[in-house]
């Protein structure tokens, strides 16, 4: 899902940072 797919992004983000 869209949805699914951008709160996989933030989160990678929020640990990548």
């Amino acid at each position: 899902n869209e949805r699914a797919d951008e709160l996989a992004r933030q989160g990678l983000a929020a640990v990548s940072g």
